[in-house]
């Protein structure tokens, strides 16, 4: 098939403020209506994980061992290691995360991620900063994928993982039910 490539000037029908447009095109000599949907979730998939996430995230990485994704204070690691016990790495870099933000150490409790593939072992803590101003909360979950340590983090306020509506919960959620792990 040749399509003939419209400018946006061209494309009548959108409305720029939505999610859906759609323009009239010449395919083979017939005139055929075209519809495009921008879809509410992105897919990630890097380092032997893949899963779906809400399209109004920005991501960035660093050197191929660290992806982030991030909207307003709610923030998504994936961070890769090429050795090692995932669960202590998980627990190294939520320890960092304490450290950086109240300068200390914190306690943390254990919990789990249900996955299609199975439960997830993680831990989280709630921390406050050095000002006691601003909490922060923290969920690390360990595991291995494609032949390397892995860990999820999770760094939010404590609100948004205050009910399973809240913003946190509910990407815990969407990524919990889409992550898939490379054995």
């Amino acid at each position: 098939f040749f399509f003939k490539q419209k400018t946006a000037y061209e494309i009548r029908n959108c409305d720029w403020s939505s999610d859906v447009c759609s323009s009239d095109l010449d395919v083979g000599g017939a005139k055929v209506r075209a519809k495009v949907r921008v879809l509410p979730v992105r897919h990630f998939q890097a380092a032997g994980v893949a899963f779906d996430y809400p399209q109004d995230m920005t991501w960035s990485h660093e050197k191929d061992h660290s992806w982030h994704l991030n909207r307003a204070d709610l923030r998504v690691s994936l961070w890769t290691f090429a050795g090692g016990d995932p669960q202590k790495h998980a627990q190294s870099l939520l320890q960092a995360t304490a450290k950086s933000l109240a300068g200390a150490e914190t306690p943390v409790e254990a919990v789990e991620l249900g996955t299609p593939g199975g439960a997830r072992a993680g831990i989280r803590a709630r921390i406050a900063t050095k000002a006691g101003n601003i909490a922060r909360h923290v969920e690390a979950y360990g595991f291995t994928a494609g032949g390397k340590a892995v860990v999820l983090l999770w760094i939010g306020a404590p609100e948004d993982f205050a009910t399973p509506e809240a913003a946190g919960s509910a990407l815990r959620t969407q990524i919990a039910r889409t992550l898939q792990v490379a054995d």
